[in-house]
């Protein structure tokens, strides 16, 4: 399992690497706008986020459930509000797990 998730997180950094490079402000992004890139960044941004939060709270560890369930709730909680913050949805689905 470890091997596997090894791979890919280094599969998705070099995948990075070959796009165009750019710094987002998470702050900034509204739900609405979020929902409306492609799948890769939306996976890339949900991986920086929940590492973002477990930095917070000094876990180095990565639970899948968990994840896709925050990510489930971020996206449910995106769709019923376009004008909501994205880092304010991550943390009401991270308070909500």
């Amino acid at each position: 399992m470890k091997k596997i998730l090894a791979l890919a997180g280094l599969s998705l950094v070099l995948g990075m690497g070959q796009a165009k490079a750019e710094t987002i402000d998470l702050s900034t992004i509204k739900c609405g706008d979020f929902l409306k890139m492609s799948k890769d960044d939306i996976g890339s941004i949900m991986l920086w986020l929940a590492g973002y939060e477990a930095g917070k709270s000094e876990t180095p560890t990565f639970d899948t459930a968990a994840f896709e369930k925050v990510a489930g709730v971020v996206g449910e909680t995106c769709a019923k509000n376009a004008d909501l913050g994205l880092v304010t949805a991550m943390k009401q689905a991270s308070e909500a797990e």
